[in-house]
């Protein structure tokens, strides 16, 4: 088991707090099983008190109720003119579990399952939709992501993701997905929409993170 420093750190970066909850108290297999076959979204959040920590608990929400918060996030997206997506010259490896923990312990994450939600979203036939707007399947509040930023599509286990022509573009790794296209992104991608970065792993890979399970 991970040291005590360890754990308080995990406790406090991996949101949602139940996620944590339930590793520590399923097996892998049972953990695995409970997402279906669902590959997860981490989405990383800096700062637990922004726009983007609310819209994404009002993701994982049942009943889709009015945000508690003043909305600070302006009404049109924000263009990000520093351009720093995709920089490295090289694609970054996928990870794992491993590397996966070094994270975790390093900054905050937010789990989502890549899927649609059951009330108040899009009604999209096959896609979970990605974006700013509170009626997306899994809401990015943050000014740079567009209302309607982007998709996942998921065919035979497998996760391809779609750009909806956003403002400031949806990548993985150092790959631009063209509007248009689907790309796929394999677990261990690396994800940004917008500014707000993410990454991709499978339900095993975060167990075997959370449990520091080497096996």
């Amino acid at each position: 088991m991970l040291a005590t420093i360890e754990q308080r750190r995990l406790e406090k970066h991996l949101l949602p707090t139940v996620i944590l909850a339930r590793a520590r108290a399923q097996s892998c297999a049972a953990f695995t099983r409970g997402f279906h076959g669902t590959l997860i979204l981490l989405v990383r959040v800096d700062d637990l008190q922004s726009d983007l920590r609310t819209g994404l608990d009002e993701s994982t929400a049942e009943v889709p109720a009015p945000s508690q918060t003043r909305d600070r996030i302006a009404f049109s997206t924000a263009l990000d003119p520093e351009e720093v997506h995709g920089t490295p010259s090289t694609p970054p490896e996928p990870f794992d579990h491993l590397e996966l923990r070094k994270r975790l312990l390093g900054t905050s994450y937010f789990a989502l399952p890549i899927k649609k939600r059951e009330v108040g979203a899009k009604p999209f036939a096959g896609k979970v939709s990605v974006g700013r707007a509170r009626n997306n399947d899994i809401v990015l509040r943050h000014p740079t992501v567009s209302k309607m930023h982007a998709w996942f599509e998921i065919d035979a286990g497998r996760v391809f993701v779609g750009d909806a022509r956003s403002k400031n573009r949806t990548w993985i790794g150092t790959e631009l997905v063209r509007v248009g296209e689907l790309s796929l992104a394999p677990p261990g991608s690396e994800l940004r929409f917008g500014r707000v970065a993410a990454l991709l792993v499978s339900a095993d890979a975060l167990w075997r993170a959370a449990i520091d399970d080497d096996r």
